[in-house]
């Protein structure tokens, strides 16, 4: 009789998966020294997880679910609009998070060209968080436009300030324009 089967097998090996890809990115990713740095097989990745995209689009969703769960708990307490996008970028600007940020502009770019490979990946993130900041407006009584203009401004402020971040590093300048938006937003909604 063989090993019973362990039920927890796949959300272990993916856990690990996911920190060797938290560590080294996914630009030069290939399963072999994936399967080996989490000591296991291709194939066993394979057996688990389906073909390198099919593990590719879990990695995807997975981190940005993590990634989303971190944020909602950060925000769950604002006072207010401005409180809320403070904290926002604070928990962007933390160091602990640059590994994150470029990892997910990783994805998004990867995604971007080539969408139905990567199941829409850019185009859901992007509409996940229109949703999550007009959802934050409307939270704080605010009122956005038909066409979402201000949840639009914010979101794409905050993906250029976390691009430049992911690429220079410049905490300091790059704070400095974030408060300078936060309180335009405020001066803006009247909050």
């Amino acid at each position: 009789m063989g090993r019973p089967v362990d039920p927890d097998i796949r959300s272990r090996l993916l856990d690990r998966i996911i920190a060797y890809v938290w560590e080294h990115g996914i630009s030069d990713f290939s399963l072999r020294p994936l399967a080996e740095a989490v000591s296991s097989s291709p194939r066993n990745i394979a057996y688990h997880f389906g073909s390198r995209e099919d593990l590719l689009c879990l990695i995807f969703d997975t981190v940005r679910e993590r990634v989303y769960e971190e944020f909602r708990a950060v925000q769950e307490d604002a006072s207010s609009l401005e409180d809320a996008l403070n904290r926002h970028w604070d928990w962007l600007a933390a160091p602990k998070h640059r590994r994150m940020e470029r990892l997910l502009y990783e994805m998004f770019g990867i995604s971007v060209n080539n969408p139905e490979r990567y199941n829409g990946y850019a185009r859901r993130i992007a509409d996940e968080w229109l949703k999550h900041i007009s959802d934050l407006l409307e939270r704080f009584g605010i009122k956005d436009g038909p066409g979402q203009e201000l949840a639009t401004l914010i979101m794409t402020v905050f993906h250029g300030v976390t691009l430049d971040l992911a690429a220079t590093d410049d905490v300091l300048r790059i704070e400095k324009s974030v408060r300078t938006c936060i309180s335009q937003v405020k001066l803006l909604t009247n909050s």
